[in-house]
């Protein structure tokens, strides 16, 4: 069976710059969200978290006039597209982090904004000191817990605390 993963690889020999998902099964191209696409979005979410290596940089050519002409949408990068796209909240790597503490950030990101009903600066702190301890633990020496930046409202909620828990409403 061939290997039907896509690769950022990939993306970097067609000139895509995005997010790679996949591969469509059809034709073989890569299925890629980039700043084109968010560009053509009616609405942007309330929150991206974007876990990824580098994924809260903007690019050298920041500013409002590279994105007057159509052909320039896809020169910008991904949280460019959203910050100009008028994005609430923005959570991104400022560097490259660890795989597995990126994932453990995130579980832990989401476990205190959408269960516990934190605030967002409350959800990424509770995240940061979960994975610093872990990295304490382990005795790497890793910055990955310390590489999320927010751009938005950190006082956010993005479940509000007068709602019934999931459980309490059956």
């Amino acid at each position: 069976m061939e290997n039907q993963s896509a690769s950022t690889d990939d993306a970097a020999k067609t000139n895509i710059g995005g997010w790679v998902f996949g591969r469509n099964e059809i034709s073989g191209k890569l299925e890629v969200l980039s700043a084109k696409e968010i560009f053509c979005l009616r609405r942007v979410p309330r929150l991206v978290f974007s876990n990824a290596c580098f994924s809260s940089q903007i690019g050298a050519n920041a500013g409002n006039d590279v994105f007057t002409n159509a052909d320039n949408l896809q020169s910008a990068g991904l949280a460019e597209a959203f910050f100009l796209r008028g994005i609430e909240n923005y959570i991104g790597a400022g560097w490259q982090v660890n795989d597995n503490y990126a994932i453990e950030f995130a579980k832990q990101f989401y476990q205190h904004t959408l269960f516990n009903r934190e605030t967002l600066g409350e959800a990424l702190g509770e995240a940061r000191r979960a994975t610093s301890s872990d990295v304490v633990e382990s005795s790497l020496i890793d910055s990955t817990w310390g590489a999320y930046q927010h751009y938005g409202n950190s006082n956010e909620l993005l479940v509000e605390k007068f709602a019934p828990k999931e459980k309490e409403a059956k």
